[in-house]
């Protein structure tokens, strides 16, 4: 039996990615009833099922709102991150660049993982 490949994730986190994977079977199958059933999901308050990061193009800045929205986290967790790091916001609204914010939430998961 494999391992599974990164040890700090979570248990919701190996279950998201083991439903985001017969999900893509379902685009692949039944795009037209897979969409249905993403619409359903995200009234139900439960967005991380259709993600959404694959809409933003490499290097495109996001609000702090889109960001939080998109990583999955509250408005004042990116900005608090972005204080404990550093991560440059480019305008007064936001202008956080996704992948800085992503390593940041993997190292995150690392540490924790690591305790």
């Amino acid at each position: 039996m494999g391992r599974w490949p990164d040890p700090a994730d979570s248990a919701v986190d190996r279950a998201r990615a083991i439903a985001h994977s017969y999900r893509n079977l379902a685009l692949e199958l039944a795009p037209d009833r897979a969409e249905v059933l993403d619409r359903a999901a995200r009234e139900l308050g439960e967005h991380w099922v259709a993600p959404l990061l694959d809409t933003i193009a490499e290097g495109e800045l996001v609000s702090t709102r889109r960001a939080a929205e998109l990583m999955g986290v509250a408005e004042a967790t990116v900005r608090s991150w972005g204080c404990r790091t550093g991560i440059p916001v480019e305008h007064f609204d936001g202008g956080w660049d996704l992948d800085q914010l992503r390593a940041y939430k993997a190292s995150q998961r690392r540490r924790q993982g690591h305790r």
